[in-house]
């Protein structure tokens, strides 16, 4: 699956920049690489429209298509000075996406592992 096809980027209020953009579609890529089961990959950016005493902090947003699933992982500042810039608010949005994909990949295979695990002699025994 390439990059591309299923990555959908969007940036409001913020200038795009083709170094942007590309470290976006290769964080999508590692992304997908690591978890084949997402289906679609979707990047907003965005410099919220608010006054601050030191810039507008940058949000940013990874909505991640899953079968049966869809995992919404957003990083905004609190703190004025946090997420200036768009490459570290990406970095921490694609870091917890990363960990809620992997967290949701792990309780399904500890549903499946305990729907399927094989009865022993000692639960026999203590029926």
């Amino acid at each position: 699956m390439s990059g591309h096809d299923s990555t959908t980027v969007r940036f409001y209020h913020i200038s795009q920049t083709d170094k942007l953009i590309k470290s976006i579609y290769d964080e999508a890529r590692k992304l997908k690489q690591r978890h084949h089961q997402i289906i679609s990959c979707a990047v907003t950016v965005e410099k919220q429209q608010r006054r601050h005493l030191k810039g507008n902090p940058i949000r940013a947003q990874i909505r991640l298509e899953l079968p049966g699933k869809v995992i919404v992982s957003s990083k905004k500042s609190d703190h004025p000075d946090e997420f200036t810039s768009a490459s570290a608010a990406l970095s921490h949005a694609f870091n917890a996406a990363e960990h809620a994909v992997s967290a949701h990949l792990n309780r399904c295979l500890m549903v499946r592992r305990d729907h399927y695990r094989p009865r022993l002699f000692m639960d026999f025994a203590t029926e």
